[in-house]
């Protein structure tokens, strides 16, 4: 009305102190339409861009699981949200005094004859940190299983967001040239896009959080 365009926007906000917040928020804006289409197509203009490598990503992706050798296993992992644990029974205050845990899914799919076959092994932590050591802490479950359960992979085809903390770093870099430990294993490590890691792992996450739930209120 009057010219003007309003509208919400994500961003952080400022703190009473003056300090940036770290926390997103939606922030009421007005502007005049001119600055309202300006602001949208200079948005709009890194969109093909995000779209080409979405696309690509997911061709390479589905390329990489379709042509697996027989020694060779795709590896898709991630941290999922914390699951925060709960009392089948509890009293008022125990509501506001939870834990959580860290869950970590680590998805493999590997060729069996002309199948593709899919195994997971999920990490349950009390430890919070999801930092590059408990990557390498729950890479390390990863290779003992497959010491017991698949003995002729020899490759794994690591896939991961690009979170710098937890996989793409210098102690990330480290642990990967390192192979994290794992016995006669190589490793190829590749990285999702940002915000383009949506995948197998936030599936496997979603089974083990709903199946926990029903345990407590059964």
């Amino acid at each position: 009305d009057g010219g003007k365009v309003t509208c919400y926007r994500w961003g952080h906000g400022v703190e009473a102190d003056g300090k940036r917040s770290r926390h997103m928020r939606k922030h009421h804006q007005s502007h005049s339409r001119s600055q309202a289409y300006q602001e949208l197509t200079g948005m709009l203009a890194s969109y093909p861009y995000h779209l080409y490598n979405a696309v690509n990503q997911l061709s390479a992706y589905k390329k990489c699981k379709a042509t697996l050798k027989s020694d060779e296993a795709l590896v898709v992992v991630d941290f999922a949200e914390n699951f925060t644990c709960r009392e089948a029974v509890e009293v008022q205050s125990g509501y506001y005094c939870r834990n959580s845990v860290t869950i970590h899914p680590m998805v493999m799919m590997f060729k069996k004859g002309e199948t593709c076959e899919r195994d997971a092994v999920i990490a349950i932590s009390p430890d919070l940190n999801h930092d590059a050591t408990a990557v390498k802490t729950f890479l390390r479950y990863l290779d003992t299983h497959i010491s017991i359960h698949h003995t002729t992979i020899k490759h794994l085809i690591v896939w991961s967001d690009g979170c710098a903390c937890q996989y793409k770093s210098r102690l990330p870099m480290y642990n990967i040239s390192q192979r994290f430990g794992m016995r006669n294993i190589e490793i190829t490590w590749n990285f999702f896009g940002s915000r383009h890691g949506k995948c197998e792992a936030d599936g496997e996450a979603a089974v083990v959080k709903n199946h926990l739930d029903r345990v407590v209120k059964a």
